[in-house]
C-alpha cells in the first residue's frame, strides 16, 4: 500500500497553476510540480530469462529442463527539488517473488537517496545506493552490454549501502 501511495503521489504531482493578473491573457494550463523545479522522472526495467538446459543422464540419454525467471522489476522515481537537491528512489519487485538473489536479501528497496549539491566542486549524496567501486557495477542493468554483468563486478562492485558520500568533479578528475 505504501509503494501505490508513492506511485499515485509522484504521477498526480502536476497541478495547475494559479492564473495571476498579469497572466490573464495567457493560457491557464499550465502545469508545475509539488516537487519543484520539474516533474519526477519515472522509469523501469522488466528483464525476464527462459533457461533450456539439456542433462546427460546414465546411459547416454538426455534430460531436458526448462525454467523462467524473472530477473529484474525495477521502477525509478528521480527528480529534483531545486537547482541543489535531487532524490532517487528505485525498487525491484522480482527480489521478493523470485529466488533470483544470490545473497538472500528479499529487500526490494534498491535505491533510497539524497543527492545535495551546495558547492560547485563537491556533491553530497546520502541515503542507499550503489558504492562505486568499479564502473561496470554503477552501469543501470538496462544499459549494460550483456544479460549479466561480470563474475568480479558481481563480487565486488554491484553492491549497494546506506551511507554518505562526497562526491565531484575537480578539471581532469572525477
Amino acid at each position: 500500500s505504501f509503494l501505490l501511495l508513492l506511485v499515485y503521489c509522484v504521477t498526480c504531482s502536476p497541478v495547475l497553476a494559479q492564473k495571476s493578473d498579469e497572466d490573464s491573457t495567457k493560457s491557464s494550463g499550465v502545469l508545475k510540480s509539488i516537487f519543484g523545479i520539474g516533474q519526477p522522472t519515472i522509469g523501469g526495467l522488466i528483464q525476464l530469462w527462459d533457461e533450456y538446459q539439456a542433462k546427460a543422464r546414465p546411459g547416454g540419454s538426455r534430460e531436458y529442463y526448462n525454467s523462467f525467471l524473472v530477473r529484474r522489476i525495477e521502477i525509478k522515481f528521480s527528480g529534483r527539488v531545486n537547482d541543489k537537491i535531487a532524490y532517487g528512489v528505485m525498487v525491484d519487485f522480482a527480489r521478493s517473488i523470485s529466488n533470483s538473489s544470490r545473497e538472500g536479501r528479499v529487500s526490494v528497496l534498491q535505491d533510497a537517496y539524497i543527492d545535495l549539491s551546495y558547492l560547485p566542486e563537491a556533491r553530497l549524496t546520502v541515503g542507499q545506493f550503489k558504492y562505486p567501486l568499479t564502473h561496470d557495477g554503477l552501469v543501470s542493468s538496462g544499459k549494460l552490454d550483456f544479460v549479466e554483468r561480470s563474475e568480479i563486478t558481481r563480487i565486488f562492485g554491484d553492491k549497494r549501502d546506506i551511507g554518505i558520500q562526497i562526491g565531484g568533479e575537480f578539471q581532469h578528475l572525477d
